[in-house]
């Protein structure tokens, strides 16, 4: 017995070292990356309109369900965009509230016969509008189809080689397009491009602007601010720097048309359809022996509502973890393939290992807890050591994206600083939990193979 346990604890912290120094070396990267991008000669030379960006239109696809408290601000920041050809595409998801009557009293909606070029799978459009007030906005009324499904549409009704995928309910720095855009010019083999999600509650936004960012006014959206940075600023930034970047975030991207029409579009069966893409075309490229770029911009930045009760959020984070596996399983064939370099023998595997089967490791961890702890195997005086040390490496990846923000970007004032420090403590002390369980339940329905749901989102006027 005493054998079985020395294993135990022995393969346990073999896998806390990996993950912890995993997370701990994408931080650094993170840093540095971040650190090269903002102020390499390249950036200062793009800002001195040494390049120019804006050569090639882009259409905007908006997908929108139920989105009526919304979607006039988040057009509004559309159409307020800083680029000097686009157009934007709203995709009425057979909404069940007004979303299009809101557009087209706000925006003088008239109805127009397009026949779209069916090149990839939607369900049936019912209506097009285009706007009397500015002709750069189309509106498609369609059956529902989920968000990969009106993506789909959209990007059969745009005219432009590029379009940027972005959330209905999100907002746009006025230059983000312009930032977003770049990768396609400064590498001739970009497909596709990132920019950073930052969390919109408690901010003043007028006419389609973030004019003041301010913090949220629960500590559950707080904690949300934490994880974004974390995922952006550490996670994006330290796979940007491996080349290895497997998710361009469904809530705002920019792709190649011809590339997304190569791979057949979105798919339309799984919640992830966003990291699913983007492994897609990854897949595609290693097949056809191209040599392709993903890209992540740090400062295009576009801001979204979170939710800020623990039902809906429950509900997303479940979506998430289904979505990473459906993505990770449709895709499986990147693992340790010929020629894929970090992505197929380390940023996969680390996903498989730490993101796919890290909830049922912590299932077993705990439940082999209070197994050894009934039968007195447990060194209790050890094992709180050992949970100062988790909470420690913790609370440093959190503070490090926090230290990341301050440095580069410094969106938060000293005081909503350290409200994010305290968020920081109750997201590791608690939080991180409670996100185990939901990832664990999410993981068991794409196991058990369950009907898919999305959730419903409370929106909140901006």
């Amino acid at each position: 017995m005493h054998n079985f346990i020395n294993f135990f604890e022995f393969a346990f912290l073999l896998y806390f070292l990996f993950v912890n120094s995993g997370y701990g070396l994408l931080n650094i990267l993170g840093f540095f990356s971040i650190n090269k991008i903002l102020k390499s000669d390249l950036q200062k030379s793009v800002w001195h309109n040494k390049f120019d960006f804006y050569d090639t239109p882009i259409s905007i696809i908006a997908p929108a369900y139920n989105e009526e408290l919304t979607i006039v601000e988040s057009v509004r920041s559309l159409l307020n965009l800083d680029y000097s050809e686009f157009e934007v595409i709203v995709v009425c998801d057979g909404p069940k509230d007004h979303t299009l009557a809101v557009l087209i009293q706000a925006y003088a909606l008239i109805p127009v016969l397009e026949i779209p070029r069916l090149k990839l799978k939607h369900k049936p459009i019912q209506k097009n509008y285009i706007s009397m007030i500015d002709k750069r906005l189309k509106v498609v009324l369609k059956e529902n189809g989920g968000k990969a499904d009106a993506l789909n549409c959209g990007v059969n009704l745009s005219s432009y080689p590029l379009f940027c995928a972005i959330d209905a309910d999100s907002i746009l720095d006025s230059e983000a397009l312009h930032q977003l855009v770049q990768p396609f010019f400064l590498e001739k083999n970009t497909i596709a491009s990132g920019g950073i999600i930052r969390i919109a509650n408690g901010c003043e936004i007028i006419r389609g602007q973030v004019k003041k960012v301010n913090m949220p006014r629960t500590w559950l959206e707080t904690i949300q601010i934490v994880e974004y940075l974390r995922a952006y600023l550490n996670g994006r930034m330290g796979w940007l720097a491996l080349d290895s970047v497997m998710i361009i975030s469904g809530a705002f991207g920019l792709f190649s048309k011809a590339a997304v029409f190569e791979v057949n579009g979105y798919n339309h069966n799984t919640v992830g359809e966003d990291m699913e893409l983007v492994l897609k075309l990854r897949q595609y490229a290693l097949e056809h022996k191209r040599q392709i770029n993903v890209a992540f911009v740090p400062n295009a930045v576009c801001w979204t509502q979170c939710p800020d009760n623990i039902q809906t959020l429950a509900t997303q984070r479940k979506r998430w973890q289904r979505g990473l596996l459906e993505s990770l399983w449709s895709s499986k064939h990147l693992l340790f393939k010929q020629k894929s370099g970090l992505l197929g023998f380390y940023t996969f595997p680390f996903f498989i290992f730490v993101e796919a089967l890290g909830p049922f490791i912590e299932l077993f961890g705990y439940i082999s807890l209070l197994i050894f702890g009934f039968l007195g195997y447990i060194n209790w005086v050890y094992f709180f050591y050992f949970y100062l040390l988790s909470l420690s490496f913790g609370l440093i990846l959190s503070l490090g994206a926090i230290l990341i923000e301050v440095a580069f970007f410094n969106y938060y004032s000293a005081r909503n600083i350290f409200k994010l420090f305290i968020a920081c403590i109750l997201e590791n002390i608690w939080f991180r939990y409670i996100h185990a369980y939901w990832r664990l339940i999410g993981s068991i329905q794409f196991l058990r193979k369950s009907p898919l749901h999305w959730g419903d989102m409370k929106r909140i006027k901006f």
